[in-house]
């Protein structure tokens, strides 16, 4: 039996890393899609954006200064 080159095994390594890394990038795709996906949906992301909630409401520390202009004369 003839021992590999290293470009064989190279190929054969490469061969196998591209494989792994288009199976991650194909599930990463499918990750990013299926996000979009329920952010589309009101309730779920009502629940997990923090922004979402806060659309519309004064910012706290920015509302007691208004509170406080309005005071002065």
């Amino acid at each position: 039996m003839k021992k590999p080159t290293y470009e064989e095994m190279f190929k054969t390594f490469s061969a196998a890393v591209e494989k792994k890394l288009l199976a991650i990038a194909l599930v990463l795709a499918a990750l990013l899609l299926v996000s979009q996906l329920l952010l589309q949906i009101p309730a779920v992301r009502h629940a997990l954006l923090r922004v979402e909630r806060l659309e519309g409401t004064p910012f706290p520390v920015l509302e007691e200064r208004n509170v406080e202009e309005r005071k002065k004369p």
